[in-house]
């Protein structure tokens, strides 16, 4: 593909790039079309089944479902692969022993303000 374009070890090919040869082709404009033909229909049927909003939307789904259906993967992928949840939990909990431990019996003098400073 890298070839094509010229980006690879070949010279490019022609003196236009492939994505302004696209959008001055005719089939990109089908495509617009195509695509504005397909949102009038989508908003033509919501307007016959009463949903309310007739002007075709930027997303398919709202957000609030695409928000459940990204979670519910993010927790079935951290469920097939325990061992990094694991990790992160050994992890967090090392790092905050190791900074609580640092504040334990500090005083008020100059040196312990150091250490407080430090475990900061």
């Amino acid at each position: 593909m890298l070839d094509a374009i010229g980006a690879g070890l070949t010279p490019r090919v022609g003196d236009r790039d492939w994505a302004e040869l696209w959008r001055e082709s005719p089939e990109f404009q089908e495509t617009l079309d195509e695509i504005a033909r397909i949102k009038t229909e989508a908003a033509i049927i919501k307007s016959e089944k009463g949903e309310g909003k007739t002007t075709p939307s930027k997303f398919a789904t709202p957000f609030l479902y695409q928000l459940r259906v990204v979670t519910k993967r993010s927790f079935v992928g951290l469920w097939r692969s325990p061992n990094y949840v694991y990790t992160r939990v050994f992890t967090h909990a090392a790092i905050s022993l190791i900074i609580s431990l640092s504040y334990l019996q500090l005083g008020q003098s100059y040196r312990d303000l150091q250490y407080r400073f430090f475990a900061m």
